[in-house]
């Protein structure tokens, strides 16, 4: 008699298991293709792989894209707020005398996280 046999497609936990295999790998930098030849190599039909690879891909930008705006948006603020306060303390010791504040530190790190976000938003749109 013929053997039975395995499905093509794993279903149930080992689809969970697949999904959790592929965002690891797509978010360690793995090329689609190179994926998709991992899940056929473990019994996957090609158009399965695919979806799965693509799916993930997708999820994997679309986290990307918002992390990497937050960042775009947490560091324009930062960079307001410390030029906020060197020109408010500027203003009130040029108006009652006194010392007043250049705070450096606060819009050098908001340009950081900016560019930092601006980045990270762009290669979110990229998939691979």
């Amino acid at each position: 008699m013929n053997a039975p046999m395995e499905p093509a497609a794993p279903t149930g936990q080992s689809d969970a298991a697949a999904r959790e295999y592929v965002a690891g790998r797509v978010k360690a930098g793995a090329s689609r293709e190179a994926i998709v030849q991992e899940l056929l190599q473990r019994g996957y039909e090609p158009a399965v792989a695919q979806n799965l690879v693509k799916g993930q891909a997708r999820q994997h930008a679309a986290s990307a894209r918002q992390s990497g705006l937050l960042l775009l948006l947490g560091g324009i603020a930062i960079t307001i707020v410390g030029i906020a306060v060197t020109v408010g303390s500027y203003n009130t010791a040029s108006q009652q005398g006194g010392t007043y504040y250049i705070c450096w530190g606060l819009p050098l790190f908001g340009i950081y996280l900016a560019i930092r976000g601006a980045l990270q938003l762009a290669r979110g749109r990229e998939v691979k």
